[in-house]
């Protein structure tokens, strides 16, 4: 249950030395509820998503809809997907 993460605690200096784009991803029923992700609302770069009908074990039960999140998230970096340009033969 969420007692494991309960004292947890975003410092906002730790935060603002993230150098990476984040993603948060949570399930709509998660007990990580919205107020639990508050405090990271300080990282530079995060993509904050919420998936419906989902629980904290998303991949599991909606793999489809995770990995399509997760895909979309990833494929911003992926140099391959900002280079590719159509050529003539």
């Amino acid at each position: 249950g969420s007692g494991a993460i309960s004292g947890l605690v975003a410092e906002r200096d730790a935060m603002a030395r993230v150098a990476c784009p984040t993603l948060c991803l949570r399930g709509e029923y998660d007990f990580v509820t919205e107020v639990c992700v508050e405090g990271w609302q300080g990282l530079p770069d995060v993509d904050f998503v919420t998936l419906e009908g989902c629980s904290h074990h998303a991949l599991l039960e909606q793999p489809s809809v995770y990995l399509e999140v997760l895909g979309a998230f990833l494929n911003r970096f992926d140099p391959t997907e900002r280079e590719s340009t159509p050529t003539d033969p």
